[in-house]
């Protein structure tokens, strides 16, 4: 009988997977990696800031609010207006590294309805003023012209109710015939001037304006220096401005003392 092996046989050993080799010593890791590209921004939204001026112009348009407190602060929503049109400028030539006109945008609509607003009430007002000085002008110019024809029930008629409630027609008629015309030895009315200026004043629980106009009048005889009446009127509401009042002429009597 043959003799068995007894000696094991040999088991296969895989090896290891060779080392890579090793990077050069001058090969620093850190240049394989991607470089960022100096135009950031260039057909994606990435990195991509809000241009500065465009979020003062938005802060300037909420600021002009202001403006409706006094004339002095038109000049928040004025700079409103340059800083969204810089910003437009900036974003536009900016390659597309800036972005921020919608924000630009909303700072010029506020800048322009809320100065704009302030301007046409301003202008509306001015309007408005200039036109009521012509009236009160052609007002005085008709009341003289009717008392230098000796119309004095027409120019009673200039005067408001309120000063007919107090001062009869036959009192009207004499304080210009007799008290100014022969007790000055004045003469008649020849005409009445405005001084060109006139204060108004509007009364919020009627809805009435008043106006202080300084009235010159001068006479068939010349007086040196012409004297100046202090003239209230008031605007009825058929537009017509009268006189309501004329102290200088016609001083009101003191109220009579309680005993």
């Amino acid at each position: 009988m043959a003799e068995l092996d007894t000696q094991p046989e040999p088991t296969s050993v895989s090896s290891p997977p060779p080392a890579a080799p090793a990077p050069p010593p001058d090969d620093d890791p850190l240049a394989h990696l991607a470089k960022m590209s100096t135009t950031a921004g260039v057909g994606s939204q990435d990195y991509v800031a809000v241009n500065l001026a465009a979020i003062v112009a938005a802060l300037l348009g909420l600021a002009s609010i202001l403006a409706l407190l006094n004339d002095v602060w038109l000049v928040i929503p004025a700079a409103g207006v340059v800083c969204a049109i810089v910003a437009w400028r900036q974003i536009r030539n900016s390659n597309g590294t800036q972005t921020g006109n919608g924000v630009a945008l909303i700072g010029l609509v506020l800048s322009l309805l809320i100065g704009g607003g302030v301007l046409a009430s301003k202008a509306a007002h001015a309007w408005t003023q200039r036109r009521d000085e012509q009236a009160i002008a052609a007002a005085m110019h008709d009341l003289g012209a009717d008392l230098a024809a000796g119309r004095y029930h027409e120019a009673y008629q200039r005067f408001s109710e309120r000063f007919k409630q107090r001062v009869p027609e036959a009192a009207f008629t004499e304080t210009w015939e007799t008290t100014l015309g022969r007790g000055f030895a004045l003469g008649r009315v020849k005409t009445l001037n405005w001084n060109g200026r006139a204060l108004f004043e509007d009364d919020a629980g009627t809805g009435r304006r008043f106006a202080w106009a300084g009235m010159i009048p001068e006479f068939e005889k010349p007086m040196d220096p012409p004297p100046r009446w202090d003239a209230r009127f008031s605007r009825g509401s058929d537009g017509r401005w009268v006189v309501e009042d004329l102290q200088q002429v016609f001083p009101q009597k003191p109220a009579a003392r309680k005993k």
